[in-house]
């Protein structure tokens, strides 16, 4: 498979590793700096213009290279590419259960844990070392730092950010386009669009 990697920054290092390590290629990285096309070795450079002539060869599958929620779902709106278009990236020493889901534009890195049963969106970022317990389900747009733990059946809404070893108890909701701090514990319900940190973990006022 050929990628088409979007973006160029330390996030786009780390998926190459993984497509690199599958013994994909990477075919082109996209980022509107690079205004003038160009070669880099095998790899072709330019601007986000160049995307519907390489997309022209079928097996050639896009990644958005950032680790960014909101700028993702900016990207998949503004490309309005179908679904297919998109790659799904796993590292080779990352543990997915055949059992499970992942959706397209999704990138598992290694070390990362996905059990059965459980259910993973478009466009999410699994990091080293996290771990998503059976039928939990993650929306999509969902970026699991380093280290955190989804235990069973929880729901993780659109867009959340979890923190580096955070913690998700069982039975649990997080609300979409919300945070929740690097190492928190998360024993309640969260809503839509708050932050949350400690342990336990509790919302933040906007003053803080």
């Amino acid at each position: 498979m050929d990628y088409i990697l979007i973006g160029n920054s330390g996030h786009a290092r780390v998926i190459r590793d993984c497509i690199e390590a599958n013994g994909d290629r990477i075919f082109a990285i996209l980022d509107d700096k690079d205004a003038i096309p160009s070669m880099d070795g095998d790899i072709f450079r330019g601007p986000l213009s160049e995307m519907s002539r390489l997309l022209e060869i079928d097996h050639r599958r896009v990644i958005l290279a950032y680790s960014d929620n909101g700028v993702r779902k900016q990207l998949v709106d503004f490309l309005q590419l179908p679904s297919e278009k998109y790659g799904i990236v796993i590292h080779p020493k990352a543990v997915v259960s055949h059992y499970s889901e992942i959706g397209s534009g999704s990138v598992v890195l290694p070390g990362a844990v996905v059990n059965s049963g459980a259910v993973i969106g478009k466009h999410c970022i699994l990091n080293s070392q996290s771990v998503v317990e059976h039928e939990s389900v993650l929306k999509d747009y969902v970026h699991v730092s380093t280290g955190a733990s989804i235990t069973r059946e929880v729901v993780v809404e659109t867009g959340v950010s979890l923190g580096a070893n955070s913690t998700i108890i069982p039975n649990r909701t997080i609300g979409e386009w919300s945070v929740v701090g690097a190492g928190s514990a998360v024993i309640a319900d969260l809503p839509a669009g708050c932050t949350a940190v400690g342990c336990p973990a509790k919302i933040l006022d906007k003053e803080d």
